[in-house]
């Protein structure tokens, strides 16, 4: 497993994504009461807050998904999709790149399927570095497997 975590600046979502960004968002599909939305490199992930920051952690896995966490969270749902080009990044609502630990991709290169369980909880964490609030907590489970 390896572990990546950092605060990120959301509008109501951050995606995961690779860098062909011209048209990922075009295939993004939304389900009415879903919280992932996956598209073709992408992946949206809709937050339950307007704005604000969010604590992410990610943590990746070489075989299948663990257990669900077991930490108190509002919520849990799971998704996978379709990437070309592998190296999947954690983006800002904006699709900004983030920095810090999540500024690199935390998937490798390649075609794949990438897995995706989500957890959430809304309760204000500890402030981020420069002191602002940080009003939501996000653990993502990833797990890529080659396309067949």
């Amino acid at each position: 497993m390896t572990r990546y975590a950092d605060v990120v600046d959301t509008d109501e979502c951050f995606y995961l994504s690779d860098d062909a960004l011209d048209d990922q968002t075009d295939t993004l599909t939304y389900s009415e009461g879903k919280y992932l939305d996956p598209g073709e490199g992408i992946l949206r992930i809709t937050t339950q807050i307007t704005f604000g920051l969010v604590r992410i952690e990610v943590e990746t896995f070489d075989d299948a998904l663990p257990p669900e966490s077991t930490e108190q969270w509002d919520g849990v749902e799971e998704a996978y999709y379709r990437t070309q080009l592998g190296l999947q990044r954690v983006r800002s609502s904006e699709l900004e790149e983030c920095q810090g630990e999540l500024a690199g991709p935390v998937t490798q290169p390649g075609p794949a399927i990438v897995h995706v369980r989500a957890h959430w909880n809304n309760r204000v964490q500890p402030p981020s570095p420069l002191g602002v609030p940080v009003v939501a907590h996000y653990l993502l489970h990833i797990r890529q497997s080659p396309v067949n």
